[in-house]
């Protein structure tokens, strides 16, 4: 029987983020797993892991001092909890699904490129 419990997630932010609030957002988030009493690694495993389609991707990796999943749900539950006030206290929020839609009035193809393009097309 295990004695411990791996906790794996990763958060999205939103691109708006600055640098400094990433920063502040990754020291926050250690300092909060360190001093919390169900986490057993000592330098808990916060990284900034990558560039997602619509966010800032920042990876938490600890082991959890439980072996029963009920108990493991609800230091999950109480991290998560703890994770969304770091993000907030940072200054910046979660990532959702976006996309950016551009309108232009776009003049079209001149009479000589497009006389050039029939020509080439028949």
């Amino acid at each position: 029987m295990r004695s411990r419990m791996f906790l794996l997630t990763v958060l999205g932010l939103r691109y708006e983020t600055t640098d400094d609030q990433l920063r502040s957002v990754l020291s926050s988030l250690r300092d909060m797993l360190t001093d919390h009493p169900q986490v057993l690694d000592e330098k808990p495993r916060v990284r900034f892991s990558g560039f997602g389609d619509f966010s800032l991707n920042v990876e938490i990796r600890v082991d959890i001092d439980t072996s029963y999943i009920e108990e493991y749900r609800d230091i999950r539950e109480d991290i998560f909890l703890r994770v969304k006030k770091v993000v907030r206290d940072a200054g910046t929020s979660f990532a959702f699904p976006s996309r950016t839609v551009y309108n232009t009035r776009d003049k079209g193809i001149n009479d000589e490129c497009q006389q050039i393009a029939e020509e080439d097309t028949f």
